[in-house]
């Protein structure tokens, strides 16, 4: 063949493979890896449409994930400031129940819904952050989930809720909601003192690991923590760690829950760990902040762990006597110096305070956990007060007095001064009991005040029969805080704050033995009745207030 043929050859053979391709002809396999993943459309599809009939816009996919039993799909998202965001979770036909949950980015829980079924939404209306998770869990089965989320203006919730035929339930978690607040009323009603809240988060919990959450003591000061289990979760037991990891205390159980006070003069890091000893579900973890001068207001079955170390002697002294020397007191007495043991008690004898004394009493390292109780010759308690290296009491009254001191975990060095009240009223003196927890309410919130700070001193019955009134007035662009606090004989006091023309009630606070509070007049003076009363048994209380401007 001569090798001019070599192109006509060429020519033929591809005008064969074009004629091999025309129309009719059955194109190449597909073969390997492809692009793209699940598509959303066919899982939410129906109840997106009907939800955007209903008013809703159009459906936000958030993720498409495979899953098994226990495998979660989760997406953050922005829900809309003004308006409502309906979330809803969506499974293929082989998963057979599929749970929903939307938090927000501290970890509060803003809605759930656990239904047997594989169809859950939630409705999530303002107030809530504008980040938030959604989180579906496939409790059964095993297949594609796919996330969704649409805004919904407030005017077509109604009708958003009906076209989904009852699929948003709102009951269930707001049941949950009302369950966890009436316990944190009650329990915080059993422990007493004025609590600050500062965190309440749901927490997945398993019998087969622990579960932690770690949170910042502020010096000086105290958290309440509750656990609060799911009814489905068995026993729960609570740790509490600090930096270090070792463990430093141990929940107390309050019925089915379990809850821990722990205090630090000093800034802090707490870590909270909950494991249930058997079954898996959430647990809600509050906390709340009080001063530490407020634990003699907590029921004595609240024992209170310390945290944070305690300063040698001479630096402990050395800053008690700085934060003082702009005050008016004079030099101070040392009724005792020496040297604390654990488990002993040292008994102290001081003389009369003739009016009021203000009593600090002093620790040093390696002194941890300082607790002191005032008792007349007869055995009335007249003061008690407890700290981790330092403690301060005001003891009143005539008679002379015995001064308990303990170092309740560690021994240490301790030193005791006295200082004279100067024009303390004298209508405390004559309840030293209610006294000392009056004026601990007023260091709780000013530690640089005096015992005449505070003015309208008088003592007033009360009962757990009824409510005993007094009268104030809040001056114009002033402020008032409200003290109260109970003599011997009663036990839990409330006070109540209403306005003395329409009764509305304007502030409520109540604690185990004494109680304050505080309202304003930014526009016009305002008179105000108030009520005090007693949880149980009869006795004394004495009330005072006192005035500051209006920040």
């Amino acid at each position: 063949m001569k090798a001019s043929t070599w192109p006509t050859l060429a020519v033929l053979a591809l005008a064969s493979a074009c004629a091999g391709s025309q129309p009719g002809a059955k194109p190449p396999e597909r073969f390997g890896r492809a692009s793209g993943g699940f598509d959303a459309a066919p899982l939410l599809g129906r109840d997106s449409s009907a939800a955007r009939q209903a008013g809703a816009d159009e459906s936000q996919v958030l993720g498409v994930e495979p899953g098994a039993a226990g495998d979660r799909v989760t997406a953050a998202f922005f829900a809309p400031r003004v308006d409502c965001a309906l979330v809803i979770a969506r499974g293929s036909e082989s998963i057979d129940d599929l749970d929903l949950f939307v938090y927000g980015d501290d970890g509060e829980a803003f809605g759930s819904d656990e239904a047997p079924d594989k169809n859950p939404a939630i409705l999530i209306c303002p107030p809530h952050p504008h980040r938030m998770l959604a989180v579906a869990r496939v409790a059964a089965g095993h297949g594609v989930v796919a996330l969704g989320v649409q805004r919904v203006p407030k005017a077509h919730v109604a009708a958003v809720r009906a076209a989904l035929m009852g699929r948003i339930d709102e009951s269930a978690a707001a049941r949950e909601q009302a369950r966890v607040e009436a316990r944190l009323r009650a329990h915080r009603r059993e422990l007493g003192g004025a609590f600050r809240e500062l965190r309440r988060v749901a927490l997945a919990v398993d019998a087969r690991l622990p579960t932690r959450s770690s949170l910042a003591v502020r010096g000086g000061h105290c958290l309440d923590l509750l656990a609060i289990p799911a009814p489905t979760l068995g026993t729960l037991d609570l740790e509490l760690l600090d930096e270090t990891g070792r463990v430093v205390g141990r929940g107390q159980p309050d019925g089915r829950d379990r809850f821990v006070v722990a205090c630090s003069e000093v800034d802090a890091t707490v870590t909270v760990q909950l494991r249930p000893r058997s079954g898996s579900g959430p647990v809600w973890l509050t906390a709340g902040e009080t001063v530490m001068a407020q634990r003699e207001a907590l029921v004595h079955y609240a024992s209170t762990i310390e945290l944070g170390p305690v300063r040698p002697l001479a630096e402990a002294r050395s800053a008690l006597e700085d934060a003082l020397q702009d005050m008016p007191y004079t030099s101070p007495q040392e009724p005792f110096a020496g040297t604390l043991a654990t488990g002993t008690l040292r008994s102290v004898s001081l003389p009369p305070p003739m009016g009021c004394v203000r009593l600090d009493v002093i620790g040093g390292r390696p002194l941890f956990g300082l607790g002191a109780e005032a008792f007349t010759p007869g055995g009335a308690r007249t003061a008690s007060a407890r700290g981790a290296g330092s403690l301060r009491m005001l003891l009143c009254g005539k008679e002379p007095l015995r001064l308990d001191l303990e170092a309740r975990l560690s021994a240490g060095p301790v030193q005791v001064l006295s200082r004279r009240e100067p024009d303390a009223p004298a209508a405390l003196a004559a309840e030293p009991l209610a006294a000392s927890r009056l004026m601990a309410e007023v260091w709780a919130t000013a530690p640089g005040s005096l015992a005449r700070d505070i003015s309208g001193v008088r003592a007033l019955p009360v009962s757990d029969s009824g409510l005993t009134p007094t009268t104030a007035r809040i001056p114009l662009r002033r402020c008032m805080d409200f003290f109260a606090a109970l003599g011997p004989g009663s036990r839990g006091l409330d006070l109540r704050v209403n306005d003395a023309s329409s009764g509305e009630l304007l502030a409520r606070s109540h604690g185990a033995h004494a109680v304050r509070s505080r309202l304003c007049a930014p526009q016009g003076t305002r008179d105000v009745r108030v009520e005090l009363g007693s949880w149980a048994g009869a006795g004394v209380a004495l009330f005072a207030t006192r005035s500051l401007d209006l920040r």
